[in-house]
């Protein structure tokens, strides 16, 4: 068996399941494998290997009565540079997670991460510090609406083949974004990136490298709160859509955009 591709997809009766001896070591693609798993309330994959799935994309998505599951032991390998390693949506709409531990993920290899935890409206703490993301490409909406999230752990990522990050955490209840290390050289899209998060204070983004950009609309649009940003290194050379960029910042007193042409 190389993989479980949709093998529960939609089984929205089911409720409990018990995967917990299942030999997965030589699989390769899982995606949709519990997809839109409605009513799931138990779910033992805890000793599943990993180590070999590149193709993992909405795994959990809509399992939106799933409880706290015990994935913090999966070793992934993504080792082979001629894959598309995917986990976007993987927890997409698990909106009954209250803590999930991903932390000792290796993350090394992925390279796209988009929506991957889309939804999670409980989770007030999602630890990806330490996340290897030097081949991440893609990370549109990886936290979108995570609402309850207030601690952003992205302050280390090296996300300098990020091209994508559209609608990243749009939504939430973050009062800073620790972004201001980030190397943003291949940066593409970045609307909606922070749009509606009314506790936002303050965006460190001085340092991101704007040169690439082509779409910043909505990117700040109804951060209320947003007061400190600095933007005056920012040059927007192949900027084509700014629309609504800073729509609704009532707090934002002062905004130095004498570079932006």
């Amino acid at each position: 068996v190389s993989g479980m591709e949709g093998a529960f997809r939609s089984c929205t009766s089911l409720g409990t399941l018990d995967t917990s001896s299942w030999d997965t070591s030589s699989w390769v693609y899982v995606r949709h494998a519990f997809r839109n798993c409605t009513s799931l309330t138990y779910l033992e994959v805890g000793g599943w290997d990993m180590s070999n799935i590149y193709e993992a994309s909405y795994f959990f998505a809509n399992c939106s009565s799933l409880g706290n599951i015990a994935v913090s032991g999966w070793t992934w390998s993504f080792t082979d540079p001629t894959r598309v390693n995917n986990l976007s949506h993987f927890f997409l709409g698990c909106s009954s997670f209250t803590t999930l531990d991903v932390s000792n993920w290796n993350m090394t290899g992925v390279k796209l991460m988009a929506g991957m935890f889309t939804g999670c409206d409980q989770l007030t703490v999602i630890d990806t510090k330490d996340w290897d993301m030097s081949e991440v490409t893609n990370i549109n909406a990886m936290f979108q609406s995570c609402t309850a999230m207030i601690d952003l752990q992205v302050i280390d990522w090296d996300v300098a083949k990020v091209e994508n990050v559209n609608n990243f955490v749009n939504f939430c209840t973050i009062a800073t974004a620790p972004c201001g290390a980030w190397q943003t050289n291949s940066l593409l899209y970045c609307g909606r990136v922070f749009k509606e998060c009314p506790n936002l204070h303050t965006a460190e983004v001085a340092g991101w490298d704007m040169t690439q950009v082509e779409s910043a609309y909505d990117m700040f649009m109804d951060c209320y709160a947003l007061a400190n940003i600095d933007t005056s290194l920012w040059s927007f050379p192949l900027l084509e859509n700014a629309t609504n960029m800073f729509k609704s910042c009532t707090d934002l007193t002062t905004l130095d955009t004498s570079n932006w042409g």
